[in-house]
């Protein structure tokens, strides 16, 4: 997913996931903001939620880029995801 998400950004290509995934699994939500996906849809009764929690983990993402530290991010999003989504490296 994540060479599919930069294949795209390097086409100049918007990149939008659909599918309830990021709403349920709060992880997978911030892993998707940290790889600046351009939109998430989820039904109706999650937006509020999800809304939320993608202005979370996009003030997240910019204090952990902005720290300069480059593994930071990675040590931040990426072990969460390890044991739920292995192939997610």
């Amino acid at each position: 997913m994540e060479m599919a998400i930069h294949a795209c950004h390097a086409a100049g290509k918007p990149v939008g996931i659909c599918g309830q995934g990021p709403a349920d699994d709060a992880a997978l939500l911030r892993w998707l903001v940290y790889h600046k996906v351009s939109s998430v849809s989820v039904v109706p009764d999650a937006f509020l939620s999800t809304r939320t929690r993608v202005i979370e983990a996009e003030a997240e993402a910019e204090a952990a880029t902005s720290a300069r530290n480059p593994f930071l991010p990675q040590a931040a999003f990426l072990p969460m995801m390890s044991t739920k989504y292995p192939f997610i490296k």
